[in-house]
């Protein structure tokens, strides 16, 4: 499986002054882009991440002030990893990601906080649920 995550009105949570790239309607395909095939690990193509926890460290959670919207997609044929991100020419969002599956990401991205990672990961999940 596979995620992206966007600001809550459909821009990337990276690229500042991005535009709305699709109307949040589900599934829905992303335009065909070009791809870097280059080993760096961030360029051109629509970039996506296999491991949400990942994701929330590039990405953020609440970047703008409300809760990052995190979806699940799936990449085009010619989708190539780079380090811990993946990019390919065309992705189609799947839908949005569940409760569930975000608790996950959360909870294994809190790791980092030691003995306090699962109070953190709670507290989180309870600011991202609010804020959405």
């Amino acid at each position: 499986m596979y995620y992206k995550l966007w600001l809550h009105d459909f821009r990337s949570p990276i690229q500042t002054g991005a535009k709305r790239v699709w109307d949040g309607s589900y599934p829905f395909t992303l335009p065909k882009v070009r791809l870097d095939r280059s080993e760096s690990e961030c360029a051109r193509g629509w970039n996506f991440v296999e491991d949400l926890a990942h994701g929330i460290q590039v990405a953020g959670l609440w970047r703008d002030g409300h809760s990052s919207l995190i979806t699940v997609v799936e990449p085009s044929k010619d989708a190539i990893q780079r380090g811990r991100k993946w990019r390919c020419s065309q992705l189609t969002i799947l839908r949005p990601a569940t409760g569930d599956e975000v608790r996950a990401g959360i909870v294994v991205f809190s790791v980092a906080f030691g003995e306090f990672g699962e109070q953190m990961a709670e507290e989180q999940v309870a600011w991202w649920t609010a804020l959405s």
